[in-house]
């Protein structure tokens, strides 16, 4: 029997002192712990973070190349990945962050073709 489940949205991403820190996806994580634990919705308020959290988590660093970041996400199905200055959490990107940074290099390189075609005709 499936229970519907509330619909949760975001990561977040838990440290503490002597951990290694992970991150819960609201929409996978929990859902897994729910479905292999039966609990119902209700339920929820009795389940601490570090139940379900990833704990092997992918990272990257600021100075990693953003296609680069798309790959990793795309090929381990993520939609947020950690950035890490050292051990230090500097942010978290999401797929949107991705999406619209390469929307904005399209629309500079399609309104520079624009002046470069209207320049040469």
């Amino acid at each position: 029997m499936s229970l519907p489940l509330p619909k949760f949205c975001g990561t977040q991403y838990r440290r503490s002192r002597g951990d290694g820190g992970g991150a819960c996806d609201g929409n996978c994580d929990r859902t897994r712990h729910l479905a292999g634990h039966g609990a119902a919705p209700g339920e929820l308020d009795s389940i601490h973070v570090g139940e379900v959290m990833t704990r092997d988590l992918i990272t990257a660093k600021p100075e990693d190349q953003l296609l680069q970041m798309m790959d990793v996400m795309a090929e381990n199905k993520i939609r947020h990945l950690p950035i890490l200055e050292g051990d230090r959490l500097a942010g978290i990107i999401s797929i949107g962050d991705l999406v619209n940074a390469c929307r904005v290099v399209a629309e500079e390189e399609n309104s520079q073709l624009r002046q470069y075609i209207a320049g040469a005709g």
